[in-house]
């Protein structure tokens, strides 16, 4: 029987040793949400501070907790995201991909002269493949058709 069932949509009970709040109701987990930090406090159980450690975003309530989420934010700010992280995201995805077909349909061994000088291939095809077609000289698209 789901405990919603048996105990409504807002019952407490003693989840993970610790006296909690269970919630069910849209319209209330909504209002919690929206006034986290003011009217409500929320907490995870010990063991998840034990276990990802006291500066854990998930572990830290109040001031500590919102200076640790503005550090995170900008961090993972647009501008970081563009120039940064989704480049090297990009290259470890391309890359990944590449030994895995290089390496299980080819039979060439990732690192050796022959595979790298595909891989560059490689490399050049697919950002042809998601970029404009546009086929003027040093665009990626024409770099890929040149490949």
């Amino acid at each position: 029987m789901h405990a919603c069932c048996r105990y409504g949509k807002i019952y407490q009970s003693s989840l993970f040793g610790e006296r909690t709040v269970v919630s069910a109701d849209a319209g209330l987990n909504r209002y919690i949400l929206q006034n986290e930090g003011r009217l409500f406090e929320c907490s995870y159980p010990r063991s998840i501070g034990g276990i990802l450690g006291k500066w854990s975003m998930l572990v830290l309530v109040g001031d500590p907790h919102r200076e640790m989420r503005a550090i995170s934010l900008n961090f993972l700010s647009s501008v970081r995201l563009r120039s940064v992280l989704l480049p090297e995201v990009e290259r470890h995805t391309l890359l990944f991909t590449f030994n895995l077909m290089a390496k299980n349909i080819m039979s060439m061994e990732p690192g050796e002269e022959e595979t790298e000088r595909l891989r560059r291939e490689y490399i050049t095809f697919m950002k042809g493949v998601v970029s404009a077609p546009l086929i003027l000289p040093r665009t990626a698209y024409w770099k890929a058709l040149k490949s």
